[in-house]
């Protein structure tokens, strides 16, 4: 029977049953399309949009920014994004199959560095181990989800390095070490998600008797020195981290000065992860403020938290002089997951199920070691329990792999999960609302109010979700045509982010339709002074205040504002301000000098033939 065995869990074999599983597993995923924050880094990324002439762009700036703010710098994976464009295009199904060929690398990669981990040549627990990873439900959303091609990278990179400070150990030769040391550098560049194998690698190879203590040590020291690179690169290119603004729905943690009020997060954290090894049931793309609560001390779930990781710690000092395998997969899941406890630093989302991609490698090894390392009926029983484990999994991952079909399933399906997750229901809507926006006149009344249900349902969730409330009143205004109830909406709003220009835009063209104008006029001027680099907010407030005789205020405006590349259009409108305050000879002048920025401007040759005959009248 263990000859059977290690027949079919080593070589070529088990290469070819672990290709094959995971690739069925995963082949329905090359059908789907873009879904959540994949446009980050695809077809809505204007360096990616540029291929090869991108690159250097995607090297000196952060992942992409929306309102001011930075995505953190990633550009291993989203040079991946720019090749493809260049040979590609925008191609949705290309995108996805490169990312089941890096999951079957990772594997594949796995594999051999469990091989190599082994003690026995009889062990089958590499193989075990390899399966349990490859199909663990866990990892649905990072294969699924291109945006998440950089926590691919990330593993994926750093299992490389892994592998090649093995080959150093066994070859005894030192260009392997540090092959190594710039793979695990690449692997930061990717994301740093990558951080803990700098602790998993060396203790995994000393620990199995693969390197004695001062290898470890010195392999640590080397691949944290290389890893480092990245944040010295940021300080010379970016003067540091790029800064993004968090909000509460994405973590109430962020908003709290005191370390304190994190420890109860972190055990429920913990239990949480746990618990999704073992029972990775729903599967949710965001959980998020009051999916996950955060009640203090008052929950009943932190305590078996607590007791989960007291159990682990436990086990690791009972059990680590007897260097088992399952000893090393628990310490490698503490390491990989303590970066995502909210401690010290908080997790956007409080927990995801990506946060514990490489964590399941050491459940894997947990379990591997139980199920090879028991006797007689137990180990029968253990090697039944985790095949029907995994065969429910792999049904559960193809079924999953639909719910990604395009962004509006992945929304639909997960809200239904996660009732309680404002963000949940604020992307719902948001896609929607963008739908509609896109298509205006197929709206249908259906699409409206599952639109205003599900930003009504986020903003009872969170009340200081701005862009929900704004949201709401837009589409009130826009196509219920109901200024006058939109109007609180976007007072909300402006209240809650009193320095978001397009609120008061909104606001004021509410008032403006009204036909209470002086209140218009005052939004449109908050417009611009919030935003005063905007010129579609300069034009709307200068329009305005030509439309209600304010002369003066206009002139004045456009004397004193610079838009490169706009000076012609400036100087119209101080010529048509001067015009109205019967300043002839000055509107004419303002108009030729604007001719002469732009003299392909017919309509304005017209206005001034047109002054020029009044004038010479008169």
């Amino acid at each position: 029977m263990t000859s059977f065995l290690h027949k079919w869990t080593s070589g070529k074999r088990a290469i070819a049953i672990l290709l094959t599983l995971t690739a069925l597993t995963y082949i329905n995923t090359v059908k789907n399309g873009y879904s959540v924050d994949d446009s980050l880094v695809t077809f809505n990324n204007k360096k990616v949009e540029k291929g090869w002439a991108g690159i250097g762009e995607i090297l000196t700036t952060p992942m992409d920014a929306n309102r001011g703010q930075s995505y953190s710098y990633r550009p291993v994976a989203v040079i991946t994004f720019a090749l493809e464009h260049q040979f590609f295009g925008a191609n949705p199904g290309i995108s996805h199959f490169i990312n089941l060929v890096f999951y079957l690398l990772t594997v594949i990669l796995l594999f051999f560095i469990l091989n190599r981990l082994k003690r026995n040549p009889s062990a089958t627990w590499p193989f075990w181990a390899t399966l349990i990873f490859a199909l663990h439900p866990l990892h649905n959303e990072v294969v699924n989800s291109l945006k998440n091609r950089d926590e691919l990278l990330a593993f994926a990179v750093a299992l490389w390095a892994f592998w090649s400070a093995i080959q150093y150990l066994e070859k005894k030769k030192w260009y392997y070490l540090l092959i190594g040391a710039l793979a695990f550098s690449l692997a930061v560049f990717a994301k740093v998600s990558a951080v803990p194998m700098v602790f998993i690698i060396p203790l995994a190879l000393w620990f199995t008797g693969k390197a004695s203590l001062k290898q470890a040590v010195g392999i640590f020291f080397l691949f944290f020195a290389f890893g480092s690179l990245r944040n010295l690169w940021m300080l010379y290119q970016f003067g540091g981290q790029p800064t993004r603004e968090y909000l509460y729905f994405e973590n109430p943690l962020y908003f709290s000065d005191s370390l304190v009020e994190h420890i109860p997060a972190v055990f429920y954290s913990f239990f949480f992860y746990v618990k999704m090894l073992f029972w990775p049931v729903p599967l949710i793309s965001y959980y998020g403020f009051q999916q996950v609560p955060l009640e203090g001390w008052s929950n009943p779930v932190l305590y078996l938290g607590i007791a989960l990781l007291a159990l682990s710690v436990g086990y690791i000092i009972k059990r680590w002089k007897k260097r088992e395998i399952g000893v090393l997969g628990v310490a490698i899941f503490i390491a990989a997951i303590f970066p995502y406890l909210n401690l010290p630093f908080p997790a956007p989302g409080i927990v995801a199920e990506r946060f514990a991609y490489a964590g399941v490698l050491g459940f894997s090894l947990f379990i591997a070691h139980g199920v090879t390392q028991s006797k007689g009926l137990l180990s029968r029983w253990g090697t039944l329990v985790v095949s029907i484990f995994l065969l429910m999994a792999i049904l559960y991952n193809i079924n999953r792999n639909q719910d990604w079909t395009d962004e509006m399933t992945l929304y639909r399906t997960d809200v239904k999960k996660a009732d309680q997750s404002a963000k949940m229901h604020s992307l719902l809507a948001s896609a929607l609302f963008e739908k509609m926006q896109q298509n205006p006149s197929q709206v249908n009344q259906r699409e409206i109010q599952e639109a205003l249900q599900h930003f009504q349902r986020s903003v009872e969730i969170d009340t200081s979700l701005a862009s929900s409330y704004n949201n709401i009143g837009s589409i009130l205004y826009s196509f219920r045509k109901q200024p006058l109830k939109a109007i609180p909406y976007f007072e909300k709003a402006v209240q809650i982010e009193p320095q978001m220009a397009t609120y008061y835009y909104n606001l004021g063209s509410a008032y403006e339709t009204l036909g209470q104008m002086e209140q218009a006029l005052e939004h449109f001027r908050l417009t611009v002074y919030h935003e005063p680099g905007n010129f579609f907010f300069h034009t709307a407030l200068t329009d305005r205040l030509l439309k209600l005789k304010k002369f003066e205020e206009a002139f004045e405006l456009n004397e004193k504002a610079h838009f490169p590349g706009q000076e012609d259009r400036l100087l119209i409108y101080m010529g048509v301000s001067s015009l109205y305050m019967n300043d002839t000879a000055a509107g004419m002048r303002y108009f030729e000098e604007a001719l002469q920025l732009n003299p392909n401007n017919n309509t304005l040759k017209q206005q001034l033939q047109l002054l020029h005959k009044k004038v010479s009248r008169d």
